[in-house]
């Protein structure tokens, strides 16, 4: 009969690189995601400011200070 073996209490070390691997892969992804977010944010705002802009007729949206 062959001895019972019992499970290691934590997870292995090479389970742990996994975690840290996926969790490297995962912030990397999430500042990709926030980099392109805020990319396309300044891309839509100079859009919509240049066509405010063209409406006015290239007037000056805000009267100089004195």
């Amino acid at each position: 009969m062959a001895g019972s073996r019992h499970a290691p209490a934590g997870p292995r070390p090479r389970r742990w690189k996994h975690w840290l691997a996926w969790l490297g892969v995962v912030a990397v992804l999430l500042g990709v995601y926030a980099i392109a977010l805020r990319w396309v944010t300044l891309q839509v705002e100079s859009g919509v400011e240049a066509s405010i802009h063209h409406a006015v007729g290239g007037q000056a949206l805000e009267t100089p200070e004195r």
